[in-house]
C-alpha cells in the first residue's frame, strides 16, 4: 500500500489474490483494515522512538515518511467503506 496511488485497491487485490488459497473468515475480513491501521500506527511510533534513541541511523526511519503519507491518504476513507472494499476482494 506504501506509494500507491490507490492504496486501497493495492490493498483489495492483495487481499483477493490470497483469499483464493487462504479464505479469510468473516471475522478476518472485518479485523483487517483496523489491523492495517495499527501497523502503520506502530510504525510510525517505533520510526519516533528510534530517532529519538539514535538520530544518526537513517535506516530506523526508512518507512517512517510513507507510513505517514498512508495515514494520510487512509484518513478519509470510513471503516466501513475499507471493509466494504475488503468483502468485494473476497467475493
Amino acid at each position: 500500500m506504501l506509494h500507491e496511488k490507490e492504496p486501497l485497491g493495492a490493498a483489495a487485490a492483495v487481499v483477493h489474490a490470497y483469499h483464493r488459497h487462504y479464505p479469510l473468515t468473516e471475522l478476518e475480513q472485518r479485523a483487517l483494515y483496523p489491523l492495517i491501521l495499527a501497523r502503520l500506527s506502530a510504525s510510525v511510533c517505533y520510526a519516533a522512538h528510534n530517532r529519538a534513541r539514535n538520530p544518526d541511523d537513517a535506516y530506523q526511519v526508512v518507512t517512517e515518511a510513507g507510513a505517514w503519507e498512508l495515514l494520510d491518504a487512509l484518513e478519509p476513507n470510513s471503516p466501513a467503506a475499507a471493509l466494504a472494499l475488503i468483502r468485494d476482494a473476497c467475493h
